[in-house]
């Protein structure tokens, strides 16, 4: 039981860290929160690695869409993260009874 504890906070933090790390470099924060989450230490030492997206003028554009219009897309994202870790965690505490 306390290995799903430690494992569900180690991918919270990695997961934070990459998505972080991510956005900076102007790369997808969710994907890799996914990443980090799902593969710890191993997504945060690839999104050091990964090289940062300079803006061209279609990102710059897409930019201002997206800030125009909401960034909804990772608003479901994360939910549907947080539901699906709520999920595993009380399938955890289930077989563990």
């Amino acid at each position: 039981m306390i290995y799903l504890i430690v494992f569900f906070i180690q991918g919270i933090i990695f997961g934070g860290f990459c998505a972080y790390l991510a956005k900076q470099k102007g790369r997808d924060g969710v994907s890799w929160f996914f990443i980090g989450a799902i593969f710890g230490l191993i997504g945060f030492i690839a999104i050091i690695a990964t090289p940062k997206i300079e803006p061209t003028a279609q990102t710059v554009k897409a930019d201002r869409s997206q800030k125009q219009y909401g960034n909804a897309t990772q608003r479901v994202g994360v939910v549907a993260l947080l539901l699906f870790l709520l999920f595993m965690f009380i399938m955890a505490i289930m077989r563990s009874h």
